[in-house]
């Protein structure tokens, strides 16, 4: 008999010593979530603040790229616009050479001239003064009378002049060649030096087009980068946000098993809510320290608040879910509103009905804000979606 007492009373003792581990490890399992859930919200909002910093260093980039590249379109069209000069300039001087060349023929052809006549002339003063022909003397003297001998003057003055004009002509037509040819070589060491010139730019603006080629290169390459950073950055927060809402679901079952019921009140709701007015809207975010979004904030409100223990997910589509459907004519403060702002009828916003026809949300043009007359607002009647009532 002492035996079998003894035993169940190692029993009872068992019992009572399990029971307590199981509460202690209950509480600490429920302090641990919370921690978890902390610590992945604060995960959470860096990277969706990393994530906001690469989109603004992505547009910086976009804009670096947009001017590098609007520059390098510049040193190209310099380029082409150079080339054709230096191509015009060629053209140019492959005509002089054309010219010149005709104008050199066309001196040669015309001393060749000269000195034939001038020859000629030469061979005829020879032919009369030293080939035993009479002279322009005898000539003369050989006239009948003074008639005779005017009439044989003037006939070697014709002779003469005719050589002399000639000559004089052929002259002349030389000179302007050789002085046609001077301008046009002249005109052709401006053309080349200009070529020249034309050139070294030309091999400035390569060398320039080449290095702006690298600068738009590297942009482009830093821009590739830091979009795939933040890609990357945006793949890990859906998998944080993932665990964030695994995590809330996990700490609402727990914060069922423990209370059944809910002792918050609306009002206590609508006052912490109400405290968080001006924080800034944050994408993503479901930290005051950082920022929220819509359902971060009726996520946190509701979580947070004193004696709620009420955990929604991370989504104003999935908190649609939640709790029971409201007619709009029934709206009570603490109810959930929800609306279609994307232009669709799927729940995309959502906020907290305080009464009164109000409702405070973390709008994206206004941070956290009461919103009044809300449904007398043509944006928020024509997008409402509905309403769930949380508490009990």
């Amino acid at each position: 008999m002492y035996i079998r007492i003894k035993r169940h009373f190692h029993a009872l003792r068992v019992l009572t010593v399990s029971v307590i581990v199981f509460m202690v490890i209950l509480s600490g399992s429920a302090g641990t979530l919370a921690d978890d859930l902390k610590s992945l919200q604060d995960q959470y909002a860096a990277l969706q603040q990393q994530q906001q910093q690469l989109q603004q260093q992505m547009g910086s980039q976009k804009s670096q790229l947009a001017t590098a590249s609007q520059q390098k379109a510049a040193i190209d069209q310099s380029v082409q616009l150079t080339s054709q000069q230096i191509n015009i300039l060629n053209s140019q001087i492959s005509t002089l050479d054309v010219q010149i060349a005709g104008n050199t023929n066309d001196v040669a052809a015309t001393q060749k001239n000269i000195d034939e006549n001038y020859n000629l002339y030469k061979q005829r003063l020879r032919a009369t003064y030293e080939a035993g022909k009479a002279s322009y003397v005898d000539v003369l003297l050989s006239s009948k009378d003074f008639t005779d001998f005017i009439s044989r003057v003037e006939l070697l003055q014709v002779v003469s002049k005719h050589d002399t004009n000639l000559i004089d002509n052929l002259t002349q037509d030389e000179t302007k060649l050789k002085t046609d040819q001077a301008a046009m070589q002249a005109n052709k060491a401006s053309l080349v030096s200009s070529q020249g010139t034309l050139a070294a730019k030309q091999d400035m603006l390569t060398a320039q087009q080449a290095q702006q080629s690298q600068v738009v290169s590297d942009i482009k390459n830093n821009y590739n980068n830091t979009t795939q950073q933040y890609n990357d950055v945006g793949q890990q927060a859906r998998q944080t946000d993932a665990e964030i809402n695994a995590e809330i679901a996990r700490e609402a079952a727990a914060e069922r098993a423990k209370n059944p019921g809910t002792t918050a009140s609306a009002a206590n709701i609508i006052s912490y809510a109400e405290g968080f007015q001006g924080v800034p809207y944050v994408f993503g975010s479901a930290n005051p320290a950082y920022g929220f979004d819509c359902s971060g904030f009726t996520a946190y409100v509701f979580a947070n608040t004193k004696g709620s223990g009420i955990y929604l997910p991370h989504s104003a589509l999935d908190q649609a879910s939640y709790g029971t459907s409201v007619a709009q004519n029934d709206l009570a403060p603490g109810d959930l509103v929800f609306f279609a702002t994307d232009g669709g009828r799927t729940v995309s916003h959502v906020g907290i009905y305080i009464g009164n026809g109000a409702f405070i949300g973390a709008n994206s043009s206004t941070g956290v804000a009461i919103v009044n007359n809300f449904m007398s607002i043509s944006y928020w009647r024509n997008d409402y979606a509905g309403a769930q009532r949380i508490l009990n």
